[in-house]
């Protein structure tokens, strides 16, 4: 019994050397120090992280606001050898021939308007920016529009607010504001809002096209396409129609259609021509079944056993 006590005392003594042992502390320690020397390097890239992006958001802005700048200076046809003064709230550059372009910035330092002044005259624009490329406008009201611009053209800036489209369109020094409900905004393509917005401007503008719309009761929304020589769109009864006017937007013609054939708009100026329109009548050839095929449209029809392409003209 004595021996066993012994001899267990002496494994448990054992055990407790080699835990107790300066080798066995240095590993622990070591083990330690690199958790330890992790945790530090984590920490310190956190920081570094943390203190590195100000200035990288910084420098971004910096730059995007270098570019702005520059493209703005290619539309006036200035150079920066041409400044005289800038700071937070001008930049200022004179001419060799004596015009003087003064840019004002709002509070985050991005241009927003430029006064051009010579002995004669003073003009004022408004600057607007889309991807980093400048507009001027002549200054309107812009506490009547709200929401992001999506378009822009000399004559137009379009903004989207939710399910509105806000166009302001410019006529010399004036402006006009027309705002377009879109109830399935969000799943139009960007070409598709385009085809919409500029179909239902063209009814707007148009008192003749207007009453045509009215007469054949056609939903204003579902207006397809707009020429000054015919008109597509779904009446009340989701039927469509094409309906073919002279210069006097007098209706001579009108033609239903299952769908629309898929074709490009221009490309109708082809079908409704009166030739290629009595040919089609004459060989009883369905509309909606012409296609497109380059800059080509086609009519392609079943002889025998095979397909084959019976009528072609180029766009």
């Amino acid at each position: 019994m004595d021996t066993k006590k012994v001899l267990l005392k002496g494994s448990f003594g054992n055990l407790l050397n080699r835990i107790n042992f300066k080798d066995g502390d240095d590993k622990i320690n070591k083990g330690k120090g690199t958790i330890s020397d992790l945790s530090n390097n984590i920490k310190s890239g956190i920081v570094k992280n943390i203190e590195n992006k100000p200035k990288q958001i910084s420098e971004l802005i910096k730059s995007l606001k270098h570019e702005k700048i520059k493209n703005l200076e290619k539309l006036l046809k200035v150079e920066k050898s041409q400044l005289i003064v800038s700071n937070r709230k001008n930049r200022i550059y004179r001419t060799e021939v004596g015009y003087m372009y003064i840019i004002d910035k709002d509070v985050w330092g991005e241009p927003v308007s430029v006064t051009v002044k010579d002995d004669k005259k003073v003009v004022v624009r408004t600057i607007k920016y889309l991807n980093d490329q400048p507009y001027l406008f002549p200054v309107f009201n812009e506490k009547n529009v709200s929401g992001i611009i999506i378009h822009m053209t000399q004559q137009e800036i379009w903004y989207q607010d939710d399910n509105i489209v806000i166009v302001v369109s410019f006529k010399g020094e004036t402006s006009d504001i027309t705002k377009i409900k879109i109830a399935n905004i969000k799943s139009l393509s960007r070409n598709k809002l385009h085809e919409y917005i500029n179909n239902y401007k063209a009814v707007g503008k148009n008192k003749k096209l207007q009453e045509i719309v009215k007469e054949k009761d056609l939903r204003i929304d579902d207006v397809l396409i707009v020429t000054n020589k015919y008109i597509i769109g779904k009446d009340s009864k989701n039927f469509i129609k094409a309906y073919l006017f002279n210069n006097e937007y007098t209706i001579y013609d009108e033609i239903p259609l299952r769908v629309l054939p898929q074709i490009e708009p221009l490309a109708y100026d082809i079908l409704f021509s009166e030739e290629v329109l009595d040919y089609i009548r004459a060989n009883k050839y369905n509309i909606e079944d012409f296609t497109q095929n380059g800059d080509f449209i086609e009519y392609w029809q079943k002889i025998g056993d095979r397909k084959m392409c019976v009528l072609r003209y180029k766009i």
